[in-house]
């Protein structure tokens, strides 16, 4: 009876001291930074994209506020870099990121973008193609310009190439 009652201490032991090495494997901790320009102003609505190391898989992206700050959320032991876009200047990508399991706040430095000097579009072309078929409640409509193939064919023809009739 001593010997069952001190395996179950044994296993009861061993199941309780690996359950808190896997709750502190899950702790989450906050990332945060500011996005500056070249006079130290903080950079509102830049895209924030966090990856991680290992396969470069998209962790979450975030939009920086008014002031330029920005911040996520992310698991520790794993290992992140964050790239920083901002339409009218350069990429800028961090370094590598290494997150413990016992950090609950990580503070990147400030990042400071350089303009490109590329900061307006001249023109902007929205090209549009209408569908070969379209259908309404009652009727189906078929545009035969829509399609390069019914170029010099008559009407037999396209009708024959229309779905539904």
């Amino acid at each position: 009876m001593k010997q069952i009652c001190v395996v179950i201490a044994l296993i009861s032991f061993y199941l309780i001291t690996n359950s808190v090495d896997v709750v502190a494997q899950n702790v989450e901790t906050q990332l945060t930074g500011i996005v500056q320009d070249s006079t130290g102003k903080g950079l509102p609505d830049v895209l924030v994209t966090l990856y991680q190391s290992a396969d470069s898989a998209v962790v979450k992206s975030a939009i920086t506020s008014e002031q330029g700050a920005y911040s996520f959320w992310a698991s520790g032991n794993i290992n992140y870099f964050i790239t920083i876009n901002a339409l009218g200047y350069q990429l800028f990508r961090t370094r590598e990121i290494v997150l413990n399991s016992t950090d609950t706040i990580y503070n990147i430095l400030p990042v400071v973008l350089s303009a490109t000097g590329e900061l307006a579009l001249e023109s902007v072309e929205i090209v549009g193609t209408k569908a070969f078929v379209e259908y309404a409640i009652d009727r189906i409509i078929v545009h035969p310009d829509a399609l390069i193939s019914n170029a010099g064919s008559t009407a037999l023809d396209v009708l024959e190439k229309s779905p539904g009739v």
